[in-house]
């Protein structure tokens, strides 16, 4: 079973910020966006939209792209 978070978007939102602030990487937004078929793609999302954003288990596959300093 997957756990998630729950973000709200914040105003300027959009789905690589996202990914990026989560995962570290702005091009890992696949899962998000598969997480959460209910909001439509679009470049800038609306503030207060309620999103799971899937946890992901601390592996070194994961940790792979992170920045060198996250990476500890």
């Amino acid at each position: 079973m997957t756990e998630y978070y729950i973000y709200k978007t914040i105003k300027n939102d959009r789905w690589d910020l996202i990914a990026s602030k989560f995962y570290g990487n702005q091009y890992d937004f696949a899962d998000i966006i598969n997480a959460n078929p209910h909001v439509s793609i679009q470049p800038v999302l609306d503030e207060n939209i309620e999103l799971r954003i899937p946890i992901r288990e601390n592996t070194a596959d994961n940790k792979i792209n992170l920045p060198i300093w996250k990476q500890n």
